[in-house]
């Protein structure tokens, strides 16, 4: 009888009062949370669910559903979200699907942005009033009886109500602590909701406040103290916690945590994230007044999230507001002309209006060399001269100015002496006519005696402006490795690369030390350095176009070619 009434007052709460479901893991369930967090992360879509299971062992359990979806488009980011609550026989059940569009925009040049958004969508209730039982069919003499009229004046089942929501969220870092704090407003519409002929009960608005801090206590690891307030009237919750971030692996991260909702539950947390997927499970156990209905057994959550496709995000930066007098701006670049040391170029007002292309602190105009880092005592041109290389050819007319090369190949080398510079020549260390692009024709290769054959290539990529080989890399390395140790007859050429971030000279000494760190690994699992060749190109030789994000990270990279010496 006691789980009988305890039921009811659950449907009869929620038809009466319509509050919104709430997770454990609300940082896993992004559009609940806040529209603004309509993916805020570094990749251009993500896909998420949540599944929670509430108060199990009474006769209607509260189930919960989440799934959505967002993508990211440079400074905006669009969304859908569905919403699902479903209470146990009675068939109460609430869908929110929802439609969500955010903005971020990068406050400074450390990685702080601001994020707003909106929620524009609807919500559906509806319940079966002949699988419940009222108090008006309650007979004494044999109790319940489902033949008596409920006597109930429902005006409808179903009911779709429109719904509209904004949010706003900082993310930033004061020192090395990671900060992030988010308020949102939910139902502000204020749509009616009742299944009776009452026009006065709305659907409440609901208001939700988060705060996270990251400490990083290691390189490893990590805590998150955070905490969430929602109010939707007449509903308070108060959930406050701390989460341990432990990095087993380059892309293996452990997550477990603690919390408690106030009044309401004990919370433990735990997850694992492993390169864009994040799988996360929580569990509450029951402290508020129904802890003896249900046994202590609170709620059951899963959690999993996909990320797809990642970019490294550039967003739009506040701009420092200058007065420029109308008409008198001809490069449209925010600096009067009277100021403007380069009026007809658009330039930076650091640098009077200016570039300074190579970033070496010399403006465009005053320096020699301007694509070329160098030193003011020298004009701007490299400190070692105008011949950087060596190889007799000035800086301003060598396309390989930190290579040396040959004057027919306008200062580039030709490792496989074939003809063609190693910047054209796709196959650079095999010889091959130019109509093959620099590669040895198949049906040739006899005839020609090549005295090289490739067996096996291999790329390894990196972060920007990094050297340091990602574990993922590490078995092809090994098998390699064990290949050139059990065959004398192979070599190995090791070319560094590099995209165009940065100034010329500076990617080709990154790609140096690229080409290097591969060189030691290798060395290290007992490859002689005699049969290991190296060479850094930087920026020169693109494996993809510098245009995009995507590009950019494939260029980044250490090609490794193995070679058999023919004996021909």
């Amino acid at each position: 009888m006691k789980n009988i009434f305890t039921s009811i007052f659950l449907l009869l709460g929620g038809l009466l009062y319509a509050q919104d479901a709430h997770f454990s893991q609300w940082s896993k369930a992004p559009f609940f949370l806040n529209p603004a967090l309509t993916n805020n992360t570094d990749y251009d879509f993500r896909l998420g669910a949540n599944y929670r299971a509430q108060w199990s062992p009474i006769i209607a359990p509260y189930r919960n559903f989440d799934v959505f979806f967002d993508h990211r488009i440079k400074s905006f980011s669009w969304g859908l979200n569905l919403l699902q609550n479903d209470a146990g026989d009675a068939s109460l059940k609430s869908t929110h699907l929802g439609f969500a569009l955010a903005y971020h925009k990068k406050m400074s040049k450390k990685d702080s942005r601001l994020s707003i958004g909106a929620d524009l969508g609807f919500v559906q209730k509806r319940f079966d009033p002949t699988l419940m039982t009222f108090d008006n069919q309650y007979n004494p003499d044999i109790g319940y009886d489902e033949n008596l009229s409920h006597r109930e004046a429902f005006e409808q089942t179903s009911t779709i109500l429109p719904n509209l929501g904004v949010g706003i969220v900082y993310k930033g870092q004061i020192s090395n602590i990671g900060i992030e704090v988010g308020l949102s407003f939910s139902h502000l519409n204020r749509a009616i909701s009742t299944f009776y002929e009452d026009n006065s009960v709305v659907l409440p608005a609901k208001t939700t406040a988060f705060g996270r801090l990251t400490l990083p206590l290691s390189e490893k690891f990590k805590l998150q103290p955070n905490l969430l307030y929602m109010t939707q009237m007449p509903a308070r919750k108060i959930t406050f916690g701390i989460d341990g971030a432990y990095n087993l692996t380059e892309e293996t991260t452990l997550n477990v945590g603690l919390g408690m909702r106030k009044d309401d539950a004990f919370i433990i947390r735990a997850g694992i994230d492993y390169n864009a997927v994040s799988i996360g499970a929580s569990f509450d156990v029951n402290s508020s007044k129904l802890s003896a209905a249900t046994s202590g057994m609170g709620a059951f959550e899963l959690s999993a999230i996909i990320h797809f496709n990642q970019t490294k995000r550039v967003v739009p930066i506040e701009e420092e507001i200058v007065e420029v007098v109308e008409n008198n701006d001809r490069d449209g670049d925010r600096i009067p002309d009277d100021v403007d040391l380069c009026p007809d170029i658009p330039g930076l007002m650091m640098y009077n209006g200016c570039n300074d292309s190579d970033q070496d602190g010399i403006i465009d105009p005053e320096d020699e060399c301007p694509n070329l880092f160098g030193v003011r005592s020298n004009k701007g041109c490299p400190a070692k001269g105008n011949d950087a290389d060596g190889d007799g050819i000035i800086d301003k007319e060598d396309v390989c100015p930190f290579i040396k090369g040959v004057a027919a190949l306008r200062g580039c080398p030709d490792t496989d002496l074939d003809g063609i510079s190693d910047i054209d020549d796709h196959c650079p260390y095999m010889k091959g006519p130019l109509e093959n692009r620099g590669c040895p024709l198949k049906d040739k290769i006899e005839e020609e005696k090549v005295v090289t054959t490739k067996i096996k290539t291999a790329l390894v990529e990196f972060d920007t402006d990094k050297h340091l080989i990602k574990s993922r890399f590490y078995q092809e390395l090994d098998e390699i490795a064990a290949m050139v140790i059990n065959h004398e007859e192979y070599t190995i050429i090791l070319s560094g690369h590099t995209d165009t971030e940065g100034n010329e000279e500076y990617n080709y000494q990154l790609g140096q030390r690229r080409a290097s760190a591969v060189r030691a690994y290798l060395v290290e699992r007992g490859v002689s350095p005699r049969r290991i060749t190296m060479a850094s190109y930087g920026e020169l030789k693109p494996k993809m176009d510098n245009q995009s994000d995507f590009g950019k990270a494939r260029n980044r990279r250490t090609e490794v070619h193995v070679f058999m010496n023919s004996g021909y």
